[in-house]
């Protein structure tokens, strides 16, 4: 991560929530939501990741990609870029190589003392210390997508090796020894189920690549 002033330049591989703390320690600000989220700096942009009111893509300055379909580097501004909720304009084979984000100057101690409400909360409601990728399916406008699981009584449910956690709906854990078929399976069935009950189309949150 190279600084200057508010601005952090991130390589994209870099791991999401250490960076989170690494700028903290520089006394930038305003990713704190981010520190949970599994993934790296890349990832998070391609998807607009986000947390607790917080999401990275009103944080981007700049992101230099490779655009698979020139074979060129290429540097976007944050305003040549369409963030939405969990959706940006990137191509699909559009590579992200790194960000700048422009933060905000806070104390390390009152950045230090969000993070740890946040994890604390997170603690308190996600399946922190099981294997998962996160969130599963979007919110459709206005809902939970983990109340509607579990209203159908969902929790627990599992195909394979993989969960429905019961302590986030929206959470499928690797319990067992889960294949990527247990995953696929149980996504559907927890879509169809969903489907039936409320006439709501599921939408994914995770980016699932299949051959």
């Amino acid at each position: 991560i190279e600084f200057e002033g508010n601005t952090a330049r991130v390589a994209a591989a870099a791991e999401l929530g250490r960076t989170v703390m690494e700028c903290a320690k520089k006394n930038l600000g305003g990713m704190e939501g981010l520190v949970g989220v599994p993934g790296s700096v890349g990832g998070a942009l391609r998807m607009n990741a986000g947390a607790y009111g917080t999401q990275i893509g009103p944080l981007v300055r700049s992101v230099t990609v490779f655009r698979g379909s020139t074979g060129r580097r290429e540097e976007l501004a944050a305003g040549a870029i369409g963030f939405e909720y969990r959706k940006t304009s990137f191509a699909p084979d559009d590579v992200m190589l790194g960000v700048t984000l422009e933060l905000q100057e806070k104390p390390f101690r009152e950045i230090l003392d969000q993070v740890k409400a946040l994890n604390q909360r997170r603690r308190g409601s996600q399946p922190v210390k099981e294997k998962s990728a996160g969130c599963i399916f979007k919110n459709p406008p206005g809902l939970s997508t983990g109340k509607l699981i579990d209203d159908l009584g969902m929790k627990g449910m599992r195909v394979g090796g993989a969960v429905v956690s019961e302590r986030h709906a929206n959470f499928l854990v690797n319990r067992y020894g889960a294949t990527a078929s247990d995953l696929f399976r149980l996504m559907e069935l927890i879509r169809e189920r969903v489907r039936q009950a409320y006439g709501i189309e599921l939408e994914e949150e995770v980016i699932v690549w299949k051959n």
